[in-house]
Protein backbone atom coordinates (compact mmCIF):
# COMPACT_ATOMS: atom_id res chain seq x y z
CA UNK A 1 0.00 0.00 0.00
CA UNK A 2 1.27 3.22 -0.59
CA UNK A 3 1.81 5.46 2.54
CA UNK A 4 -0.23 8.30 3.03
CA UNK A 5 0.70 11.66 4.52
CA UNK A 6 -1.55 14.18 6.49
CA UNK A 7 -0.70 16.92 9.20
CA UNK A 8 -1.50 16.54 12.66
CA UNK A 9 -4.93 17.90 13.77
CA UNK A 10 -4.45 20.60 16.11
CA UNK A 11 -5.38 18.41 19.21
CA UNK A 12 -2.87 16.11 18.12
CA UNK A 13 -0.27 18.92 17.81
CA UNK A 14 -0.66 19.86 21.48
CA UNK A 15 -0.13 16.38 22.51
CA UNK A 16 3.05 16.44 20.06
CA UNK A 17 4.52 19.91 21.68
CA UNK A 18 3.61 18.92 25.25
CA UNK A 19 5.60 15.49 24.86
CA UNK A 20 8.30 17.56 23.31
CA UNK A 21 8.19 19.83 25.93
CA UNK A 22 7.96 17.46 28.64
CA UNK A 23 10.97 15.66 27.66
CA UNK A 24 9.11 12.18 28.80
CA UNK A 25 8.80 9.48 26.67
CA UNK A 26 6.04 7.47 28.97
CA UNK A 27 3.94 10.88 29.00
CA UNK A 28 0.43 10.47 26.97
CA UNK A 29 1.46 6.52 27.15
CA UNK A 30 -1.81 5.15 28.41
CA UNK A 31 -2.10 1.80 29.77
CA UNK A 32 -5.53 -0.50 30.59
CA UNK A 33 -5.04 -3.76 32.41
CA UNK A 34 -7.56 -6.10 32.43
CA UNK A 35 -7.88 -9.10 34.49
CA UNK A 36 -10.13 -11.71 32.56
CA UNK A 37 -12.28 -14.19 33.57
CA UNK A 38 -11.20 -17.77 33.57
CA UNK A 39 -13.64 -18.43 30.61
CA UNK A 40 -12.13 -16.08 28.12
CA UNK A 41 -10.35 -17.85 25.54
CA UNK A 42 -6.96 -15.82 25.23
CA UNK A 43 -6.28 -17.21 21.46
CA UNK A 44 -9.97 -16.53 20.31
CA UNK A 45 -9.34 -13.20 21.78
CA UNK A 46 -5.92 -12.64 20.21
CA UNK A 47 -8.23 -13.40 16.77
CA UNK A 48 -10.43 -10.86 17.98
CA UNK A 49 -7.76 -8.09 18.38
CA UNK A 50 -6.15 -8.69 15.32
CA UNK A 51 -9.85 -8.59 13.71
CA UNK A 52 -10.40 -5.18 15.00
CA UNK A 53 -7.15 -3.82 14.53
CA UNK A 54 -7.78 -4.69 10.73
CA UNK A 55 -10.63 -2.85 11.01
CA UNK A 56 -9.47 0.11 12.60
CA UNK A 57 -5.67 0.18 10.29
CA UNK A 58 -5.18 4.28 11.40
CA UNK A 59 -4.03 2.86 14.43
CA UNK A 60 -0.73 1.85 12.78
CA UNK A 61 -0.31 5.88 11.83
CA UNK A 62 3.71 6.94 12.80
CA UNK A 63 4.70 10.50 13.75
CA UNK A 64 7.22 11.67 11.91
CA UNK A 65 9.12 15.26 10.94
CA UNK A 66 9.40 16.65 7.37
CA UNK A 67 11.30 19.76 7.08
CA UNK A 68 10.48 20.53 10.58
CA UNK A 69 6.89 19.85 10.16
CA UNK A 70 5.33 16.69 12.04
CA UNK A 71 3.49 14.81 9.92
CA UNK A 72 1.38 11.65 10.46
CA UNK A 73 2.52 8.73 7.79
CA UNK A 74 -0.20 5.88 7.48
CA UNK A 75 0.70 2.54 6.32
CA UNK A 76 -1.17 -0.66 6.66
CA UNK A 77 0.93 -3.45 8.19
CA UNK A 78 -0.18 -7.01 9.04
CA UNK A 79 -0.66 -7.19 13.19
CA UNK A 80 -0.59 -10.52 14.64
CA UNK A 81 -1.18 -10.58 18.26
CA UNK A 82 1.07 -12.91 20.74
CA UNK A 83 -0.15 -14.93 24.01
CA UNK A 84 2.30 -15.25 26.06
CA UNK A 85 2.56 -18.18 29.14
CA UNK A 86 4.49 -17.11 32.11
CA UNK A 87 4.61 -17.19 35.88
CA UNK A 88 2.39 -14.87 38.21
CA UNK A 89 6.08 -13.62 39.43
CA UNK A 90 7.27 -13.40 35.92
CA UNK A 91 3.83 -11.70 34.99
CA UNK A 92 4.37 -9.18 37.96
CA UNK A 93 7.99 -8.24 36.50
CA UNK A 94 6.85 -8.10 33.02
CA UNK A 95 3.94 -5.74 33.66
CA UNK A 96 6.40 -3.05 35.73
CA UNK A 97 8.64 -3.60 32.62
CA UNK A 98 5.89 -2.48 30.58
CA UNK A 99 4.55 0.07 32.35
CA UNK A 100 7.85 1.79 31.73
CA UNK A 101 8.70 0.90 28.46
CA UNK A 102 7.57 4.05 26.20
CA UNK A 103 5.84 4.15 23.10
CA UNK A 104 8.09 5.91 20.70
CA UNK A 105 6.38 8.98 19.35
CA UNK A 106 8.40 9.57 16.40
CA UNK A 107 8.86 6.80 14.19
CA UNK A 108 7.49 4.05 16.20
CA UNK A 109 4.33 2.35 16.70
CA UNK A 110 2.00 3.72 19.01
CA UNK A 111 -0.52 0.58 20.35
CA UNK A 112 0.63 -2.53 21.65
CA UNK A 113 -1.61 -5.31 23.35
CA UNK A 114 -0.39 -8.11 25.55
CA UNK A 115 -2.40 -10.93 26.52
CA UNK A 116 -0.56 -13.21 29.54
CA UNK A 117 -1.73 -16.17 30.79
CA UNK A 118 -0.56 -16.74 34.75
CA UNK A 119 -1.33 -20.08 36.73
CA UNK A 120 -3.45 -17.75 38.65
CA UNK A 121 -4.80 -15.44 36.44
CA UNK A 122 -5.77 -13.67 32.49
CA UNK A 123 -4.64 -10.50 31.84
CA UNK A 124 -4.72 -8.18 29.17
CA UNK A 125 -2.82 -4.97 29.15
CA UNK A 126 -3.34 -2.45 26.35
CA UNK A 127 -0.83 0.74 26.01
CA UNK A 128 -1.47 3.55 23.31
CA UNK A 129 -0.20 6.57 22.89
CA UNK A 130 -2.79 9.53 23.42
CA UNK A 131 -1.82 11.25 19.98
CA UNK A 132 -4.03 8.51 18.48
CA UNK A 133 -6.33 7.09 21.13
CA UNK A 134 -8.45 8.45 22.85
CA UNK A 135 -11.41 7.48 24.81
CA UNK A 136 -14.01 7.15 21.97
CA UNK A 137 -11.60 5.32 20.31
CA UNK A 138 -10.63 3.25 23.26
CA UNK A 139 -14.64 2.22 23.50
CA UNK A 140 -14.99 1.88 19.68
CA UNK A 141 -12.21 -0.42 19.68
CA UNK A 142 -12.67 -2.13 22.47
CA UNK A 143 -16.73 -3.10 21.08
CA UNK A 144 -15.47 -3.91 18.27
CA UNK A 145 -12.82 -6.51 20.04
CA UNK A 146 -15.97 -7.85 21.81
CA UNK A 147 -18.08 -8.29 18.80
CA UNK A 148 -15.35 -10.25 17.03
CA UNK A 149 -15.01 -12.44 20.10
CA UNK A 150 -18.65 -13.14 19.86
CA UNK A 151 -18.34 -13.69 15.84
CA UNK A 152 -20.37 -10.88 15.09
CA UNK A 153 -19.25 -8.75 11.96
CA UNK A 154 -17.10 -5.72 12.14
CA UNK A 155 -17.25 -3.21 10.00
CA UNK A 156 -14.00 -0.88 8.82
CA UNK A 157 -13.60 2.60 9.92
CA UNK A 158 -14.84 5.52 6.74
CA UNK A 159 -13.34 7.81 8.88
CA UNK A 160 -10.55 8.16 10.92
CA UNK A 161 -8.36 10.97 12.32
CA UNK A 162 -6.32 10.85 8.97
CA UNK A 163 -9.69 12.13 7.42
CA UNK A 164 -10.32 14.74 10.28
CA UNK A 165 -6.57 16.04 10.04
CA UNK A 166 -6.96 16.79 6.69
CA UNK A 167 -10.81 18.23 7.12
CA UNK A 168 -9.83 20.61 9.66
CA UNK A 169 -6.48 21.95 7.74
CA UNK A 170 -9.42 22.74 4.77
CA UNK A 171 -11.55 24.33 7.35
CA UNK A 172 -8.99 26.56 8.71
CA UNK A 173 -8.32 28.13 5.60
CA UNK A 174 -12.21 28.72 4.68
CA UNK A 175 -12.97 32.62 5.47
CA UNK A 176 -15.53 31.79 8.21
CA UNK A 177 -12.59 30.40 10.39
CA UNK A 178 -11.41 34.02 10.43
CA UNK A 179 -14.84 35.40 11.29
CA UNK A 180 -14.91 33.30 14.08
CA UNK A 181 -11.32 33.76 14.86
CA UNK A 182 -12.02 37.47 14.75
CA UNK A 183 -15.20 37.15 16.96
CA UNK A 184 -13.43 35.35 19.36
CA UNK A 185 -10.49 36.97 19.69
CA UNK A 186 -12.89 40.12 20.23
CA UNK A 187 -14.12 38.94 23.07
CA UNK A 188 -11.52 37.01 25.08
CA UNK A 189 -8.85 39.86 23.90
Amino acid sequence: MEKIFAPLSQTQLGIYFECLRLNDKLAYNRHFLFTLDNSIELYKLALAIEKAVAAHPYMFVKISEIDGVPQQIFETENYQQKVLKMSEVEWKNFLQLRLNEPLELIGGQLFRFDLVETENAKYFLRTAHHIIFDGTAYKVLFNDIAAAYEGKEIFSETYDSIDFANDEKNLRTQPTFNDAKNYYEKIFG
